[in-house]
């Protein structure tokens, strides 16, 4: 669990690395002219790129700038591969050419199409994310395997996430092994700590250094990463068909992750973990960011609140409330929470109190008894039994309610789907002032409708959620990029933010990322993936 969106650029705190290729890709990791680990051991990155400077520039010497940028372009439409590079650079840059992203892309391929490692590792970043050049990630892929065997290690880095994941190629945790070890023994920074992390979660072992493949090479049938030993292998954020908790699911991850993901001021971050550390209940602004994030669909801070509520640290202790987070985390994307829903009803005397308060007819115990239905976690009631809780629950004005009778009428769980219902009980949440059923609302407009709008009013709502870890914001806006619907279309974009939405649990953008990778997907046969 310990992973955020924040990106290897960006983190701070090494306890909130991701390990999905979005960490490299996404952020443009970018290697300047014959950048190896032995000058940049912790890898430069786009937003540090500096040109190289041979002369100070003050106003007596603005000709010798001039012509040091003359000469390199003389020298790149002469064939200089490295010069070709440092151009493709100073365009996406900006650095003394104007910026654009599409002669970057011009540069930077001439020099990869001359063999130069670093180009071929930049120009895959280019067509990873669709910068200047048509989204392909299988063309990025045989680039960065080329800079890989040429002991790039940022390449090996990547190389090492894709085979993680499979989407690209087919997961193989041999070559996971073995690129990051290459990388991290090359005194790559991320790619040590992502190994460490792997290492620990059981995601990889040092077992895997040892096989007739080499890196980068197709694996034969015997290899033992064979269909047997794979099986069971299950990434914590590419992966949706499993309940099982990460092995180091603890109360600090779930604080640390959903801090990063809340848009709190940093100022404001040595607070929060001041009370978190002491176990303490706390009412400060710092504390009501975090719990807005979860009432706008961040699925971490959801996921802190359930625990909160359920330990007593950072809110007043309430067990009941503690269940509807979780429930409300499940459907937002966190297989985890599955498990602490169970744990909590397993409670000596707290199923009986909520079955019992639910026959009564309280709202908030009839929701949380329905969703136990649904989840298959009660079975002593029917599903029409349990549609009918809910109904109740919802007549009673209880949001949740009304959110997820909204929710079964969108994915025809519990009734006959009907779009429109789902957005006529979402609207009436909105109207309560529910933050998380906004979201839904202006989703659900943008996906209903078929015609390229406007849609300003939604998409500025969807990017404000989205900047408090919404997921289903970041999934929403995606599919604006990849559609054009509101916005320019640009299928990178859309991939970077089904991305960003996946990392962090939602099932809906791993689908729709899949879809969009088998839609590319080349007939070689190195490419051939199987989704479960």
């Amino acid at each position: 669990m310990k992973r955020t969106l924040c990106s290897i650029a960006q983190t701070t705190n090494k306890h909130l690395f991701a390990h999905a290729i979005i960490v490299a890709l996404a952020c443009g990791l970018l290697a300047p002219e014959l950048a190896f680990a032995q000058s940049y051991p912790n890898s430069p990155v786009f937003r540090n790129y500096h040109p190289p400077v041979q002369y100070p520039v003050y106003p007596s010497l603005i000709h010798q700038k001039n012509w040091d940028d003359f000469t390199l372009v003389k020298k790149a439409n002469a064939g200089d591969p490295v010069a070709q590079q440092e151009l493709g650079l100073r365009y996406l840059s900006g650095r003394r050419f104007t910026a654009d992203t599409v002669k970057a892309a011009y540069w930077l391929k001439k020099a990869a199409e001359q063999g130069l490692p670093t180009a071929r590792y930049n120009y895959g970043l280019m067509l990873n994310n669709g910068w200047g050049v048509a989204w392909d990630p299988f063309m990025a892929f045989t680039q960065f395997l080329a800079a890989a065997r040429k002991n790039i290690p940022e390449a090996q880095f990547v190389l090492g996430l894709t085979y993680a994941e499979n989407l690209v190629v087919p997961r193989n945790r041999t070559k996971t092994y073995q690129w990051l070890k290459r990388a991290a023994d090359a005194g790559f920074a991320p790619a040590a700590e992502a190994l460490r992390d792997f290492i620990r979660e059981g995601r990889v072992s040092a077992s895997d250094s040892t096989t007739d493949a080499s890196p980068g090479e197709p694996v034969s049938p015997g290899n033992r990463d064979g269909a047997d030993t794979t099986r069971n292998w299950t990434p914590i954020f590419l992966d949706f068909e499993t309940r099982t908790a990460p092995p180091d699911l603890d109360d600090s991850t779930l604080f640390l992750r959903a801090m990063a993901t809340s848009n709190i001021p940093s100022e404001d971050s040595s607070a929060l973990v001041s009370y978190f550390r002491r176990g303490a209940v706390a009412d400060t602004a710092s504390i009501r960011s975090l719990m807005w994030a979860a009432d706008i669909g961040n699925p971490d801070a959801v996921l802190l609140r359930g625990r909160s509520y359920e330990s007593g640290v950072l809110l007043a202790r309430n067990p009941t409330l503690a269940a509807v987070e979780y429930i409300r985390a499940f459907h937002l994307g966190v297989p985890a929470s599955f498990n602490l829903l169970a744990h909590l009803i397993n409670r000596k005397g707290f199923f009986e109190q909520i079955k019992n308060r639910a026959l009564v007819g309280d709202a908030v115990s009839q929701f949380i008894l329905s969703s136990l239905v649904s989840l298959r976690l009660y079975g002593g009631l029917s599903n029409e039994q349990a549609l009918n809780l809910l109904e109740s629950a919802s007549a009673a004005g209880y949001v949740q309610a009304i959110i997820h009778a909204g929710l079964n009428y969108f994915t025809g769980r519990l009734v006959e789907k009907d779009a429109r219902k789902a957005l006529a009980l979402w609207r009436k949440a909105a109207a309560m002032g529910d933050p998380e059923a906004k979201v839904r609302t202006a989703a659900a407009i943008i996906l209903g409708n078929s015609r390229s709008d406007n849609f300003s009013t939604e998409i500025a709502f969807l990017r404000f959620a989205a900047s408090y870890g919404s997921t289903m914001a970041e999934t929403a806006l995606a599919y604006c990029y990849e559609t054009g619907k509101g916005v320019r279309k640009n299928l990178g974009e859309a991939v970077r933010r089904y991305r960003l939405a996946a990392m962090r649990g939602s099932p809906q953008a791993y689908s729709a990322l899949r879809r969009l990778y088998d839609q590319l997907r080349p007939p070689n046969k190195e490419f051939r993936v199987i989704h479960r």
